[in-house]
């Protein structure tokens, strides 16, 4: 059987690739495009390129992780899961343990230890670099964790984000048609001997972040 990768062999000498793979023997393999190939989520191809698990895929312009595509008046995406997550790296024990769920962020080195705050769906996460009176909010994007717009920047020399606190509705995910999670941060900034909190939101309609006042 000249196929590869599992594929049927016609009589004709034509090759029918019915596990993902393209290519005229089928040799072309989807890996690391977003989306879970059951016959490739193995050890031996990676985990499908680690396409099968919420933590370790990334989306491409193809396909959305965790979704499939289904031709209903043109293309949408709906939302399965990772039902096929085996790769051992992501799972825990019968005994639970600790895995990373996503790829590193550097803060970069500062004399001034970065706050971090972390939204209650794990799905926004808020750092401070208050040597340098800026504050960073990112969203979890599949493996990745992505910046929102530019950074909120405090008054100059300020230790601005020394303190952090933020609110995100319950339960809310990142969506393709409704965009990004709605977020309220609040940070705070010495001004002399007196401390006041900067309270900001985000804006969609501008992609950027628009001050409350402070208090």
């Amino acid at each position: 059987n000249p196929c590869q990768n599992g594929n049927i062999c016609h009589p004709t000498g034509q090759c029918e690739c019915l596990t993902g793979a393209t290519g005229t023997l089928c040799q072309e393999t989807p890996l690391h495009n977003g989306q879970c190939d059951p016959f490739f989520n193995s050890a031996t191809y990676k985990w499908d390129g680690y396409d099968c698990c919420e933590f370790t895929c990334i989306s491409t312009s193809e396909h959305t992780c965790g979704h499939v595509d289904t031709e209903t008046n043109g293309i949408e995406h709906l939302y399965q899961g990772f039902p096929y997550c085996i790769d051992p790296s992501t799972l825990c024990s019968s005994e639970g343990c600790w895995t990373t769920t996503s790829k590193r962020i550097s803060t970069g080195a500062s004399e001034i230890p970065p706050t971090v705050i972390l939204s209650a769906n794990g799905r926004v996460l808020v750092a401070t670099k208050p040597n340098l009176d800026l504050v960073q909010v990112y969203d979890r994007s599949d493996s990745r964790w992505i910046e929102r717009g530019t950074f909120i920047e405090g008054p100059r020399g300020s230790l601005f984000g020394e303190w952090i606190a933020m609110y995100t509705p319950p339960g809310a995910v990142i969506s393709r048609r409704f965009g990004k999670i709605p977020v309220i941060v609040a940070a705070s900034a010495r001004i002399g001997v007196n401390r006041t909190m900067e309270v900001f939101d985000w804006q969609p309609s501008s992609d950027g972040w628009r001050s409350l006042g402070t208090v």
